[in-house]
């Protein structure tokens, strides 16, 4: 749990070889992944949303969508895998019957929502899971995000932010040429 700072190696095909990013390139690089070609078989977009904290975090659909409403049934099939008996015995609910029909607590669905369903938290886990290279601190490291789990007491926030354009735009340029179908929607200028 908490905050890191995943940095990533970023690599430009050159003469037929992969050569590795060097900072001092940034301008050149930054041209050249601009204009990168983007597949057609782009299947994931990620959209880009800025909070006005400095940070522009990473969406999978729409950063504005709201948990949906939904009844304590359909909140038991969703996240509980359907076992009403489980979710009794952990929502003291021993002694009386749930009723399924209900309404489920608005803030109960919030914050499940929030670091399994949102957006940010399906940015979270689908960027979390790709090697985008090694893991390299130093001069030479170009391109970084930002995993944000829980990282306070009682935060449901789960989410990957980016520091700036630079990284945004080497993000894309490195999931392309991985070939792994995910498009950014930069945000507008």
């Amino acid at each position: 749990m908490g905050i890191t700072r995943r940095q990533f190696l970023f690599f430009i095909p050159a003469a037929g070889s992969i050569l590795p990013f060097s900072l001092a390139r940034t301008a050149t690089v930054l041209s050249q992944a601009s204009s990168t070609t983007l597949p057609d078989t782009a299947t994931k977009v990620l959209f880009v949303h800025d909070w006005g904290d400095g940070e522009w975090e990473l969406n999978l659909g729409d950063p504005h969508e709201q948990p949906p409403t939904m009844t304590v049934r359909e909140y038991i099939d969703r996240y509980w895998g359907g076992d009403v008996e489980d979710f009794a015995l952990n929502n003291g609910y021993e002694d009386k019957e749930v009723d399924l029909d209900t309404e489920m607590d608005s803030c109960a669905v919030l914050e499940t929502w929030a670091c399994t369903d949102s957006p940010n938290a399906k940015a979270y886990e689908l960027l979390h899971a790709i090697d985008l290279g090694p893991d390299f601190y130093g001069d030479d490291a170009a391109g970084e995000i930002i995993f944000n789990n829980r990282a306070n007491p009682g935060s449901d926030y789960l989410g990957a932010c980016v520091p700036d354009m630079e990284s945004l735009v080497l993000l894309q340029h490195r999931v392309a040429h991985l070939g792994i179908g995910i498009r950014i929607n930069f945000p507008e200028s």
